[in-house]
This record gives structure tokens, sequence and C-alpha cells, in this order.
């Protein structure tokens, strides 16, 4: 093999090793996105519920005045 060859294998594996990393890095951002999104809305059922108690507690205090 000549030194062109060999530097030409050297970039080719730097190129693809780069663009790999850029892959994960775009899969891995996407993945926190979702579990973000499902975090968010559990949390949103969360406050939902805690909402609801506490309407069902003001209604019972205005029932009992």
């Amino acid at each position: 093999m000549s030194d062109s060859e060999i530097l030409f294998i050297i970039f080719v594996c730097l190129c693809g090793g780069y663009l790999l990393g850029r892959a994960h890095a775009f899969v891995i951002n996407i993945l926190n996105d979702c579990y973000n999104e499902n975090s968010l809305s559990e949390i949103e059922n969360h406050l939902k519920v805690i909402d609801n108690e506490i309407a069902t507690i003001i209604g019972r205090v205005e029932k009992k005045s």
C-alpha cells in the first residue's frame, strides 16, 4: 500500500467515526425528548389528581359552612 492509500483509509475511518458519533448524539437527543415528554405528561397527571383532591376538599369545606 502506498502512503496516499493509507492516508485515505485513515481519513475514511475518521469521517465514519465522526458520522457515527453524530448519529448517536442525534438518537440520544430524540430519546431524551421522548422521555422528557413522558415525564411531563406524568407530572401533569399527578397535578390533575392533586387539583381534583383540592377541589373536593374545598367543596366539603364550603358545604359545612
